[in-house]
């Protein structure tokens, strides 16, 4: 009798659900005819608003005829409008997502056409390219978002390129773990036409440069006195050298910029050697 009580219950659900589905149906249907036949309604009286102002133009030369068919038209064009604006499928507004930046590429689809939305739907990233690197804790103090880079390619093709970001792996979640000791840094292409993801480069960043050509030494070869002076010992005669006091400028790949007594041409003793 419980069987039959609950086959009797679920007919007359399937029953109700019917006739309210159906009942929704005409609803919907009666819904957009109204609509379609008041867009209708409108299309029209735009037609004939704009036909009264043609002969009014055409024919009466009195203004007044001219400005109420000009009204005529502003307010068959403002329903027209009223009803694009309402005809059609709506959208809830907490399910309309608004991405602060474009272009922007989908990484990743979780849902499927027809799947029931429950959880997120996609994961969006920027289209613009992001070269990922690490240098070493002591090298990353000089370095600044900004500066200068160039990224070279394995076919020895050279782009120039900025310093975005020092130390911040939060910007590019699908980054590598830089080596211990190391410090995570972020580049930005100038162009990202020749370059694919996942592709190694090369990164350079511009510390410092001259404008023209400097004298240099070898960093070994400079001298701190007490005085705190930077001093450079030159050697004229095999046991004969002098110490001549210099300015330190730029260092990179193991020398160093100097300005002073010193001559290009001079030997210097390296290491006390």
């Amino acid at each position: 009798m419980r069987v039959d009580n609950a086959r009797a219950d679920l007919a007359a659900a399937h029953e109700a659900r019917g006739l309210a589905m159906e009942e929704a149906r005409q609803a919907r249907e009666k819904r957009l005819e109204e609509l379609r036949k008041a867009v209708r309604t409108a299309k029209e009286s735009l037609v004939t608003a704009q036909q009264a102002l043609r002969q009014a133009r055409r024919l009466s030369p009195t203004r007044l005829k001219v400005a109420g068919a000009r009204k005529d038209v502003a307010a068959a064009e403002e329903m027209l409008a009223e009803y694009a604006r309402t005809y059609g499928t709506s959208v809830p507004p907490g399910e309309v997502v608004f991405l602060p930046k474009l272009p922007a590429r989908v990484q990743k689809v979780s849902v499927k056409a027809g799947q029931r939305v429950e959880d997120e739907v996609a994961t969006v990233t920027s289209s613009s390219f992001m070269v990922t690197a690490s240098v070493e804790a002591a090298e990353s103090e000089l370095l600044r978002a900004g500066m200068e880079a160039s990224i070279e390619l394995g076919t020895g093709r050279t782009y120039r390129a900025t310093l975005a970001a020092v130390g911040d792996r939060a910007k590019v979640p699908d980054a590598e773990e830089p080596p211990e000791g190391a410090v995570p840094i972020l580049l930005t292409p100038a162009t990202s036409k020749a370059l694919k993801a996942g592709t190694a480069v090369t990164a350079r960043v511009t510390v410092g440069a001259t404008e023209e050509p400097v004298l240099v030494v070898p960093v070994a070869a400079v001298i701190t006195s007490a005085d705190g002076k930077a001093r450079v010992r030159v050697e004229h005669a095999p046991d004969e050298t002098e110490d001549v006091e210099v300015r330190t400028g730029l260092t990179a790949d193991g020398n160093v910029e100097v300005t002073g007594a010193l001559k290009e041409g001079d030997r210097v003793v390296v290491g006390g050697a």
